[in-house]
């Protein structure tokens, strides 16, 4: 969800030893491992289309969730290792395709020194889809590359190096060099950046209300948000989540009045429809609850499809309609 614009402030902030809060993980125990479903970090993001793969873990290894702060991680993984995608358009045609890009810091630009154009921004970086040339007053270095660092002298030494070969380089201008790379390389490998908290409750219940709880200041999410991870672990090849979200889309934009659906709503709907337990809760997705939904899913979607469409003939719709809740019973006649 973050823009380019966020993952350059971010390693501003490390930069100047900001404090970027604190992180919450879950450390998965033993017997929690077979309900849940793991997720890869993105290595390649853009401003839209992000979409991470699911990962089996093997069960000998150890297994952390990040119930707060996968935004921040992401945009650290992208700055160091990965790539972030900007749309351009293809040379002689109308269309766009994403173009990797990787991060670079300014090495001449001065970063104690506030931005005249942006006075919360003092260090330049800047994603490039090629290693830009010297140009005007700026010298790019890869941020990935301090990865790769074992001791700083020479990297320091090195860059100036570069740098007085391709053009004048005065004694504060390599002051300035030294200090940014000292401080990138200090961000990364001797600074505590990164202060966590881990859970290690096995209780799925409790862990949920943690997760919600903590990312209720940022993009909403709901519960039916996790529990379509457990659907879809529980669904082999089909993606439960592409199924449902397409769905929800069907219900309300292609029936013959407009509605205000969600997914809440539909998960809802699987529980009445095939006489489970109605609480909605982790435990009520097990993982032979979870089978026997996608056995039905077929008479699912037509019951409750029948049901919008014969309320929407009724005039119900999503200006009038007060409980969603209300056409589950429909759905079950």
């Amino acid at each position: 969800m973050w823009t380019a614009e966020q993952v350059r402030a971010l390693f501003d902030s490390l930069m100047r030893r900001y404090p970027i809060s604190s992180f919450l993980f879950w450390q998965v125990p033993m017997e929690s491992r077979d309900d849940v479903e793991a997720y890869e970090f993105l290595h390649t993001v853009g401003e839209s289309q992000n979409r991470a793969r699911p990962v089996r873990v093997p069960q000998d290894r150890e297994l952390t969730f990040v119930l707060d702060g996968q935004q921040r991680l992401t945009a650290l993984y992208v700055g160091l290792q990965g790539t972030y995608c900007d749309r351009k358009t293809k040379s002689g045609k109308g269309s766009k395709t994403r173009v990797p890009k990787k991060l670079f810091l300014d090495l001449l630009h001065d970063g104690r020194v506030a931005d005249p154009s942006d006075g919360e921004i003092f260090y330049h970086f800047d994603f490039f889809d090629h290693t830009p040339i010297l140009a005007k007053n700026s010298y790019w270095f890869e941020v990935g590359r301090i990865l790769k660092v074992s001791g700083i002298e020479e990297v320091v030494e090195r860059q100036i190096k570069s740098i007085r070969d391709l053009r004048p380089l005065s004694h504060q201008g390599a002051e300035i060099v030294e200090h940014n790379l000292r401080r990138l390389y200090d961000a990364v490998w001797q600074d505590n950046t990164i202060s966590y908290h881990a859970e290690t409750d096995p209780d799925h219940e409790r862990i949920l209300e943690i997760f919600v709880r903590a990312n209720s200041g940022g993009t909403e999410l709901s519960k039916s948000d996790l529990l379509l991870s457990t659907l879809t672990l529980h669904w082999g090849a089909e993606n439960a989540r592409e199924e449902i979200n397409g769905f929800v889309e069907e219900l309300n934009t292609q029936l013959t009045r407009k509605n205000k659906l969600t997914k809440d709503f539909v998960m809802k709907s699987c529980l009445v429809l095939l006489n489970f337990p109605v609480a909605y809760r982790v435990s009520s997705f097990t993982k032979a609850t979870c089978a026997r939904i996608k056995e039905r899913w077929d008479d699912i979607r037509h019951a409750i499809r029948r049901a919008v469409d014969a309320a929407n003939a009724f005039g119900i719709d999503e200006t009038n309609l007060r409980s969603a809740n209300a056409l589950i019973p429909l759905a079950y006649f």
